[in-house]
């Protein structure tokens, strides 16, 4: 039973702690049931009326106590995270959008369980499984965008995927804030003081990242509107335009293959030099294209 107690969720999301509680619900359920047994309660019915080792009948008792203590606290807790599964499930799994519908009834939930639960009303066990929560969505919105693909792609379709995982870090701070919000005005629910670097620091700096790359896409798009056929066909410079075309193609490869996880605020400092680069091949380009022979 000591091991069972010392075991933690494996994996970061929170489905992880879903399924914790579940194991760890089946495995003393299971305990609890044998001694329940008729063999069993034989066994501790002999042992108590003919031991004279009072310290192995308090032990045995208090080993009782503990499991039947521990069994309730899984019980409970399987109870109220099994209502917020759905959502967490929408998160890891569902269309990157439909997050967007999710989380206001998530955070509606949470906070019922935050009310109701007797273990989740703790500010460090709910201020993790927020942690979880964060981690995931942050997760969902990262596995969204590829940036190898991002230009390759139909340029309205990557900004709309871009803007929709935007939007969603964005909102899952600003629908936490709302509810947050909620618990103080009502004056009868202990407040939500959870850290909000631990919460919001990452998917706050991936939200600026995603619309960086929004612009950027955009940037691209227009550019290779400007250098379409219409253009060559006015002023029959081709090898002109087909030049700075090449340029807007060597502009975005580095954006193509950074060798850093662009949504790591660790990597700020090289993200903001590659930034640098790209709005110095734009003024470049720019330049460039007014050069073009025009008849």
């Amino acid at each position: 039973m000591q091991r069972e107690s010392e075991k933690q969720p494996v994996g970061r999301g929170p489905m992880a702690e879903i399924e914790f509680w579940r194991r760890r619900n089946a495995v003393l359920s299971s305990l609890c049931e044998q001694l329940h047994l008729g063999k069993v309660r034989a066994v501790v019915a002999a042992v108590e009326a003919g031991s004279s080792d009072k310290n192995l009948l308090s032990s045995f008792t208090t080993q009782v106590g503990e499991l039947n203590k521990l069994t309730v606290e899984a019980t409970d807790n399987v109870k109220f995270l099994t209502t917020l599964e759905r959502h967490f499930k929408n998160i890891h799994a569902g269309r990157l959008a439909g997050i967007l519908d999710t989380l206001p009834p998530m955070m509606n939930a949470l906070r019922m369980v935050w009310i109701i639960s007797r273990h989740y009303s703790d500010d460090v066990r709910m201020g993790n499984l927020f942690q979880r929560i964060a981690w995931e969505v942050a997760d969902r919105a990262e596995r969204a965008i590829d940036l190898k693909r991002l230009f390759k792609m139909p340029p309205q379709e990557a900004v709309d995927i871009i803007k929709t995982a935007c939007s969603v870090l964005e909102h899952w701070y600003l629908v936490y804030m709302q509810v947050r919000e909620k618990i103080e005005m009502s004056g009868r629910d202990a407040r939500w003081e959870f850290p909000k670097n631990l919460l919001f620091q990452k998917t706050n700096y991936m939200a600026d990242i995603c619309r960086d790359l929004a612009e950027m896409v955009e940037v691209v798009d227009d550019f290779f509107k400007f250098l379409g056929p219409e253009l060559k066909a006015v002023t029959g410079d081709t090898q002109g335009i087909d030049r700075v075309i090449q340029s807007v193609h060597a502009m975005v490869e580095p954006i193509e293959n950074l060798p850093f996880n662009v949504f790591d605020q660790a990597n700020n400092e090289q993200w903001l030099k590659v930034k640098t680069q790209v709005a110095n091949d734009n003024e470049g380009i720019k330049k460039a294209t007014r050069c073009v022979d025009m008849p």
